[in-house]
């Protein structure tokens, strides 16, 4: 389950960079 919570930390810092662009 480690791929899968390394994945899920990506998704969380792309959705932190995408909001503050915005």
């Amino acid at each position: 389950m480690i791929l899968l919570s390394s994945l899920y930390g990506w998704i969380e810092i792309l959705l932190y960079i995408a909001m503050d662009n915005n």
